[in-house]
């Protein structure tokens, strides 16, 4: 009988500590399912995330190469169009300046020829020492009025030229000046963005 009870206690010994043992194995095998389950989330969430990020700056980087690179096509377009407009302005002022000084200097001889040949008639009928006096006098008057319409007109000239020089160059300083602002302000915001 004792042997009987002692076996019976045995086998449920033997039972308890297999069902434990089992327990045990499979809560050990659900916890390291679970664990290798959230890692395997995570990693594959961050992964896609980061690539994602990359992805995004990558195209903003690009985006931002190609808004500069248009603009600083723009304005080098913008800068020599100015320029060459500037210069076709420039020559059209010097061929109009030239036209100008030519035809007063065409008016000036034929206003000379015309005061000569009435002098030399005037000289021709009158005395000696009126004259000499007559020639001093128109002498005077000649080279006095081609001094001062040759010179005022070459100071127009020059101040027109010097007038039209400056203006170019504060044109191209602001138009200079309005790209560093621009170029900077979206680097600056390209920077904020990432």
């Amino acid at each position: 009988m004792r042997d009987h009870i002692q076996g019976s206690q045995k086998g449920m010994r033997d039972h308890i500590q297999g069902s434990q043992k089992e327990m045990k194995d499979h809560i050990q095998g659900s916890h390291k399912e679970m664990k290798d389950h959230i890692y395997g989330s995570q990693r594959d969430h961050i992964q896609g995330s980061q690539k994602e990020m990359r992805d995004h700056i990558q195209g903003s980087q690009k985006e931002m190469r190609d808004h500069i690179q248009g603009s600083q096509k723009g304005m080098r377009d913008h800068i020599h169009g100015s320029q060459k407009e500037m210069r076709d302005h420039i020559q059209g002022s010097q061929k109009e300046m030239r036209v100008h000084i030519q035809g007063s200097q065409k008016e000036m001889r034929v206003h000379i020829q015309g005061s000569q040949k009435e002098m030399r008639d005037h000289i021709q009928g009158s005395q000696r020492d009126h004259i000499q006096g007559s020639q001093k006098e128109m002498r005077d008057h000649i080279y006095g009025s081609q001094g001062d319409h040759i010179q005022g007109s070459q100071k127009e000239m020059r101040d027109h030229i010097q007038g039209s020089q400056k203006e170019m160059r504060d044109h191209i300083q602001g138009s200079q000046k309005g790209m560093r602002d621009h170029i900077h302000g979206s680097q600056k915001e390209m920077r904020v963005h990432i």
